[in-house]
């Protein structure tokens, strides 16, 4: 959990010492954090820095709270609801994976070496693979584009998606 009741009851204006909704808040939070990690299409773990949620993120899960806690039914009457600019989807926009599905997060070092016996190393961010061409070139495959080192000029080429 990357918040705690009391702070989720104090987003919501509600008195700590009202216990009544204690259960419901924490299976809004549940649903709430799962809601964000598939919006963003990536772990909430990845967003962690010490375990502590980067605070975009952190405040549009409250924000999404909110929302669940104040309108409990799928639709409202007689009111004119608009959303709040720069809220929930502003929030989650810094953060949102658009990596193509089947992309894995790159935990890995690859190290190869050059003609000259110069070594590479090539520590892949999330949707980043290296290969050897059978010429002997480097290849990096990244989602969203391709980079390419040839390894007699030492010229590399990035092709953008």
């Amino acid at each position: 959990m990357y918040t705690t009741l009391e702070k989720i009851k104090k987003h919501l204006n509600i008195e700590a010492d009202f216990h009544a909704d204690d259960d419901y808040l924490l299976d809004l939070y549940d649903v709430a954090e799962k809601t964000v990690e598939a919006h963003l299409d990536q772990p909430l773990e990845d967003l962690a820095i010490d375990g502590d949620l980067v605070s975009p993120v952190r405040h549009a899960i409250l924000l999404y709270i909110g929302d669940l806690y104040n309108s409990r039914e799928g639709n409202a009457y007689g009111i004119n609801i608009s959303p709040v600019p720069f809220g929930y989807d502003y929030l989650l926009s810094l953060y949102k994976s658009y990596a193509p599905a089947g992309c894995q997060s790159g935990k890995t070092k690859v190290t190869t070496e050059t003609t000259e016996g110069d070594a590479i190393e090539i520590n892949p961010t999330p949707c980043l693979n290296a290969d050897l061409t059978d010429r002997g070139d480097i290849t990096l495959n990244m989602c969203g584009g391709v980079a390419a080192m040839d390894e007699e000029t030492g010229e590399i080429t990035i092709v953008t998606r």
